[in-house]
């Protein structure tokens, strides 16, 4: 364990496990995580970071700094690129295929896909809407992004034309899928191992909702997204406060949600062909279940 003197604003785990990355007011510390200590090997100074993130390889940390995202070496500490485009805060931000892409998602309801191997600093790619957006995330491949609006609709863009698997003439562009979630959600991830779009809903409101998660402020959203965005989706009740933190193993196997009381919950996501993917789920206590489907069948995950 660890005590520091500032409070840290956000922290970022090396895809090796070896290293970590802490934002804090004046600056973003690279420590070399030991057996019973943590220490500093780097210092980056930069104020107000609201968060990091390692890029897939972990040569690469994005830090997002109200509307502006920083890109930096993670060995040498030095800054890659900068990307301005946003004209208010930024929520999310995804490392896409290769390392080569960022998508981000601002407050400002644009979602931007940026290069960090452009030599010219370009308008990025981008689609512009006119409500606000709360959160989102990506296909690695940047074929379709999924985003949530203050309205809690659940948005799924696409951005490559369909193409008839017969004839492979190309179609237009998809229109973009609608689904209402009747909940804020202050997170979203892109299972592309399972087929599943998974929310952290962090308040809801009304008998439907104390219901649906028995009471819980804290609860995961699921839906399948092959070969589109399912419409029906199930909620499984996790923390008793809301959902500040949420991550997604390499593998897809596994699901870490953290609440604004430290508390963290493990969800490993297992195959099973016994439960129907669309079946109302028993849940129960501790031991709730989600379903998806891949190209073997019905899964299911428990913890």
């Amino acid at each position: 364990m660890k005590y520091f003197d500032e409070i840290p604003l956000s922290v970022a785990i090396h895809p090796s496990g070896l290293n970590m990355a802490i934002a804090f007011a004046d600056r973003i510390k690279l420590m070399s995580v030991l057996q019973d200590d943590f220490v500093t090997y780097g210092d980056i100074p930069v104020r107000s970071c609201s968060f990091v993130k390692f890029s897939h390889g972990g040569q690469y940390l994005a830090a997002v700094v109200g509307p502006t995202i920083l890109v930096y070496d993670t060995f040498s500490c030095g800054t890659l690129c900068t990307f301005r485009g946003h004209t208010n805060k930024i929520k999310s931000i995804v490392w896409m295929n290769f390392d080569n892409k960022i998508m981000s998602v601002g407050v400002d309801g644009i979602v931007h896909y940026w290069n960090i191997f452009s030599i010219v600093p370009t308008r990025p790619e981008q689609f512009n809407h006119s409500v606000p957006f709360l959160c989102g995330s990506t296909m690695q491949d940047g074929s379709r992004a999924f985003v949530v609006t203050t309205e809690k609709i659940l948005k799924e863009f696409s951005f490559v034309k369909s193409v008839d698997p017969v004839t492979g003439i190309e179609g237009k562009i998809r229109e973009p899928h609608d689904v209402p979630i009747n909940r804020m959600v202050s997170h979203v991830l892109v299972n592309e191992a399972k087929n599943l779009a998974i929310l952290a809903a962090t308040e809801g409101h009304g008998a439907q909702y104390v219901t649906e998660t028995n009471g819980f402020l804290g609860a995961l959203v699921c839906f399948n997204i092959q070969p589109q965005l399912d419409s029906n989706y199930e909620v499984y009740p996790l923390h008793s406060t809301p959902i500040t933190a949420i991550c997604l193993s390499h593998d897809g196997s596994t699901v870490i949600t953290g609440d604004l009381n430290g508390c963290l919950i493990v969800t490993d996501i297992t195959e099973s062909n016994v439960i129907p993917t669309n079946a109302a789920h028993p849940l129960t206590v501790g031991v709730p279940m989600i379903s998806g489907t891949n190209n073997n069948g019905p899964m299911t995950a428990t913890w």
